[in-house]
C-alpha cells in the first residue's frame, strides 16, 4: 500500500469554494439579522468580518464606533498586563486589538463604500491614508495636514447618503431604525 498525496490544486480549490459557502452563508445571515431589529449580537460578527453587503449610515458610525473602542480596551489592557509582570499574557490582547481594529474596521469601510456604490477596493487608498497618519512620528509638519485628511475621509464615509436603490453589492440596508435609507 502506497501513500499518494492529495493534488494541492484540488485541495486549494476545495478550500476557496469551502471559504465561498462560509461568506455567502454570513452574508445571508447578516442580511437576515439586519432586517430584524431583535438579533443586535447576531449581525456583530457578520459586520465585522464580513466584506460582502453593504452598511447604511448611522449603522458605519455605530460600528465604528464599537470598533475604536473594543480594540482601544484590549490594547489597554494588553499593554496594562505587560507592563504588571505578566509579560507575554498581554501578547495575546493586543494581537486581538490589532485583528479587531484591522479587520473589523476593513470590513465596515469595504460596506459602507459598497452602499455609496464604490467598489471595496477604493478601501486601500483610505486604509494607505490612516496607516500613514499612524506613523508619523508626534510633531511632525505633515502630523496635522493627515489629521485633516483623516477626519475629512471619516467624516465623508460618514455623511455620504448611500445609493437609494439596490445596487451590485446588495439591497437597500436598514438605517437602524427599520427604514430604509433615503
Amino acid at each position: 500500500m502506497t501513500f499518494t498525496p492529495p493534488d494541492p490544486v484540488a485541495v486549494a480549490a476545495d478550500a476557496r469554494a469551502r471559504l465561498d459557502q462560509v461568506n455567502r452563508d454570513a452574508a445571508a445571515a447578516a442580511e437576515t439579522a439586519h432586517r430584524s431589529s431583535h438579533a443586535p449580537l447576531t449581525l456583530l460578527p457578520a459586520l465585522l468580518f464580513v466584506f460582502e453587503g453593504r452598511l447604511a449610515r448611522l449603522p458605519y458610525f455605530g460600528c465604528n464606533l464599537l470598533v475604536v473602542v473594543g480594540a482601544g480596551l484590549f490594547a489597554l489592557f494588553g499593554v496594562n498586563f505587560a507592563e504588571d509582570g505578566a509579560g507575554f499574557a498581554g501578547i495575546p490582547l493586543i494581537l486581538a486589538a490589532v485583528v479587531v481594529g484591522l479587520w473589523g474596521g476593513l470590513a465596515i469601510t469595504v460596506k459602507r463604500l459598497h452602499d455609496i456604490g464604490m467598489s471595496g477596493a477604493h478601501a486601500w487608498w483610505i486604509y494607505a491614508i490612516i496607516l500613514a497618519h499612524s506613523g508619523l512620528s508626534r510633531g511632525s509638519q505633515l502630523e496635522g495636514a493627515m489629521w485633516v485628511v483623516h477626519f475629512g475621509v471619516g467624516l465623508w464615509l460618514t455623511l455620504m447618503p448611500g445609493q437609494p436603490e439596490d445596487n451590485e453589492y446588495g439591497r437597500v440596508p436598514d438605517t437602524g431604525g427599520g427604514e430604509r435609507s433615503p
